[in-house]
């Protein structure tokens, strides 16, 4: 097995990432959530880069539905959090 392989590698590139993007390292489920997640593809899509800018400025998923639902085209805030559990 290769040492970037190790699981404790793996996170510290996720959170060195997070820190470099400006974004919470518990962000990149709802990145994958905002950009398309192939087991919920009812789910709003967006390009990850623009879904990576909203949660810098609105750090949490529920905190970008509460200002800007626009962008959700009305789907409800709880089909994203129950997507969430594909993410385990």
């Amino acid at each position: 097995m290769f040492t970037k392989d190790l699981p404790a590698v793996r996170e510290f590139q996720r959170t060195y990432i997070s820190k470099t993007l400006g974004i919470q390292p518990t962000a990149w489920k709802d990145i994958a959530l905002l950009a398309g997640y192939e087991k919920a593809p009812e789910l709003r899509k967006l390009p990850a880069s623009h879904a990576i800018s909203l949660l810098h400025v609105y750090e949490t998923l529920e905190y970008l539905y509460e200002k800007r639902k626009d962008l959700f085209q009305g789907t409800p805030l709880e089909e994203f959090q129950r997507a969430r559990k594909y993410f385990a």
